[in-house]
Formats: structure tokens, sequence, C-alpha cells
């Protein structure tokens, strides 16, 4: 199961309340499909951490999801990745919020 989602974001838009509700939304969002996907797993994680690397047009859609930090078994990385990325190409960010092109994300991921 997934215990805690921290995301590590740009200064420029951590200071915006309609980003940081929209990444909570979306970190519930991935908590809870996550969490289910998770169930399908037929290895066991290493590690209790996975650290993947967004980069995101300034509308939400998804450009690059890489993992930065594995769990140390590719069937769970590769599960967190595909999650992480099916949930944010739904959840998006309010229009008009992201000032720049595109954006660089990190979220961990506790399991």
């Amino acid at each position: 199961s997934v215990k805690k989602i921290q995301w590590q974001v740009p200064d420029y838009l951590s200071y915006s309340p309609n980003i940081n509700a929209y990444l909570q939304s979306a970190g519930k969002s991935i908590k809870l499909g996550l969490s289910s996907d998770l169930l399908l797993a037929t290895e066991y994680a290493y590690s209790n951490v996975v650290k993947i690397n967004l980069k995101l047009t300034n509308s939400g859609a998804v450009q690059n999801a890489t993992v930065a930090t594995s769990s140390g078994s590719k069937e769970i990385d590769n599960i967190v990745l595909q999650s992480v990325k099916s949930t944010l190409n739904v959840v998006k960010p309010p229009a008009g919020e992201v000032k720049t092109p595109d954006f660089n994300l990190t979220i961990t991921i506790y399991l």
C-alpha cells in the first residue's frame, strides 16, 4: 500500500494555492489508484521508496516520466510509473496557473 506521497516542485509554483490544491488532489488520486494497482504485483519491493521525475506541459500533459529511485523491483517500478502517468493525464492543473511552456516535478512515493 501507499503510505505517503511527497512532491518537489519549482519554487515559482510552490507559492500558488491553486497549484498546491492541484498537487493535493493529484496525490490523493495517485494514492488511491496505486494502492489498488500494487495488489497485482507478484514481486516484492526491496526499498519502500520510489521516486519519479516528471516533465509536464503547462496544461498538465505528461511529456516525460522516469524512475529516479527504484524500489528494487522492475515490476513495481513500472506499476508506479504507469499509475502516476495515467492519473496525471486525467487530473490537470488549473488553466493559466503555469506560466512556462513546461515544468518539472518529482514525486516521492513511500510504500
